[in-house]
């Protein structure tokens, strides 16, 4: 019980995410399961305790859930939210270009996943803007566009 405890101290979040990132980095079945429960119980913890926990954290846990999330609708909203509190403009300064970049990535997928293709292309004109010269930036633009197009030739239908 005392294990238990211990294990869900809100000072020990950030070790926590880091367990999830290795066991979602080994892949199998097992450990993706085990990585999004662990994501998931920081995220609860948040909520849950009167002390917060490291921004910073919560961001990373809330990217890599939404990167473990099945692709339903109502797991999609819930991914978007979760994208969002990644995406905050508090945490542009303590998170890393690449961090960044991942997330904005990963919220452009989310939009395009919600059929939210407008917001996903000004998501694309502002990472466009913070990384010019990245190729991930150039992919994303071209699936938006694909996107666009493919919807655009659904209308003529």
């Amino acid at each position: 019980e005392e294990v238990a405890q211990l294990d869900d101290h809100e000072e020990l979040a950030a070790i926590n995410v880091q367990r999830a990132v290795v066991m979602q980095r080994r892949g199998g079945a097992e450990d993706l399961e085990g990585a999004n429960e662990m994501y998931n119980r920081v995220m609860r913890l948040r909520i849950a305790r009167e002390r917060e926990i490291d921004v910073t954290v919560l961001a990373v846990a809330s990217n890599n859930a939404v990167t473990l999330s099945k692709s339903n609708k109502g797991k999609l909203l819930d991914a978007l939210k979760r994208i969002n509190l990644a995406s905050k403009e508090s945490l542009e300064h303590k998170l890393t270009k690449k961090q960044r970049l991942d997330i904005a990535i990963n919220k452009i997928l989310l939009l395009l996943q919600s059929s939210r293709i407008d917001e996903a292309r000004r998501e694309c004109q502002r990472l466009a803007q913070d990384f010019p010269d990245n190729p991930r930036v150039a992919v994303a633009q071209a699936t938006v566009a694909y996107k666009e197009k493919k919807g655009k030739g659904a209308e003529g239908a």
